[in-house]
């Protein structure tokens, strides 16, 4: 019981939504591994067994439909799959990073932001973008 205590445990400590740009959105979530073990040893990132922590923004599917025609886009990451990869993340530290999102004919949308570790476990929080 006192070694479940160590392992990492990742907690989202802030996700704040602001307007950049008419109808685009910045949105910056911050977490920190309250535990006392980082989220990869050493070992297991040279053998690759246990993947980055990651960061995604999902939105309902019927508002990121159509790619260009979307009436929410994910700007930026540009990758295909829209997830940040955040590296690893140490015992006690501190990460954010930033997912930038356009409005297309409406006023406001309701995302899920899913922060997941293979060994810190997976965090889930409802945020507002827009009106």
């Amino acid at each position: 019981m006192a070694l479940a205590k160590d392992l990492p445990l990742l907690r989202i400590e802030n996700v704040s939504v602001r307007e950049v740009e008419a109808d685009t959105y910045e949105v910056e979530v911050a977490w920190k591994n309250e535990g006392k073990l980082p989220t990869a040893l050493e070992q297991a990132k040279l053998v690759k067994i246990v993947q980055e922590d990651r960061v995604q923004l999902r939105f309902d599917s019927e508002l990121t439909r159509g790619y260009e025609e979307a009436k929410v886009q994910i700007v930026s990451p540009e990758v295909m799959d829209k997830t940040i990869y955040a590296g690893y993340t140490d015992a006690g530290e501190r990460k954010t990073v930033r997912f930038r999102v356009r409005l297309q004919g409406v006023s406001g949308a309701e995302a899920t932001v899913r922060l997941l570790s293979t060994r810190g476990g997976q965090v889930e929080q409802k945020v507002k973008i827009g009106r």
